[in-house]
């Protein structure tokens, strides 16, 4: 089996690796930053990325807070790297893959009036 996970360089993400691998997953990891296993190094900002031929799993898991960052940036990373890591997996999930998104609180609670929140 095998699952892709983005914002698998830290946090959430990379601890849903690890689980995954312990799982018996070959696991692929995707981030903007270096991924030392099967690490697919991509900003999934900026388009579609590559993917094994086959992906039974997609972990939608990375995200940023707006603080300090333009509200387009946010959106890019938040809203369309959503879509971006869906159009990179699918077209290579057969019947019965799944696609599991997930957010920190951050994505959801406003804590800081400086704060640009996208859910």
């Amino acid at each position: 089996m095998r699952a892709v996970i983005t914002g698998a360089a830290s946090g959430i993400g990379e601890a849903i690796v690890e689980r995954f691998r312990l799982e018996g997953y070959n696991t692929y990891g995707v981030d903007i930053q270096e991924v030392s296993y099967h690490g697919i190094q991509a900003d999934v900002s900026k388009g579609k990325f590559s993917v094994p031929h086959h992906v039974d799993t997609l972990v939608v898991s990375h995200g940023i807070s707006g603080v300090g960052r333009t509200w387009e940036k946010v959106m890019n990373v938040n809203v369309i790297g959503v879509k971006n890591s869906v159009e990179s997996c699918l077209p290579f999930m057969y019947k019965g893959g799944s696609i599991t998104m997930i957010a920190s609180m951050t994505g959801v609670v406003v804590g800081n009036k400086d704060m640009t929140i996208s859910h």
